[in-house]
């Protein structure tokens, strides 16, 4: 859902209200604002107002959501030890195939 809201934000030559996200996304109003919120917490500059959401900066972050039908693949770590050993982690657990591992540091 991350993905559809980031792509519907950077699309929008103004704000979009909640209403108008989750009338697209067939999602709540407050869904919307709980992926909102997560987005914000991750350090996507999404600005609220009365007009509704819009994108005012975005990182050269990975995040997921922002690879669109790919999301599932993509995992991405503020911090871990080792890239690998994490592949090895969630292949164990079932990640798809094709998958990817990345990290702005390792320890």
């Amino acid at each position: 859902m991350k993905s559809r809201i980031f792509a519907l934000l950077r699309e929008a030559k103004q704000a979009l209200s909640g209403e108008a996200l989750s009338r697209r996304l067939g999602i709540s109003r407050v869904a919307v604002w709980k992926h909102i919120r997560q987005m914000q917490a991750a350090g996507l500059e999404i600005i609220s107002s009365p007009k509704g959401y819009r994108i005012q900066h975005v990182p050269d972050i990975p995040w997921p959501w922002r690879f669109g039908q790919l999301a599932d693949r993509v995992n991405y770590f503020p911090e871990l030890t080792s890239t690998m050993d994490k592949a090895m982690e969630l292949a164990v657990a079932g990640q798809l195939d094709y998958s990817v591992v990345v990290a702005d540091r390792q320890t």
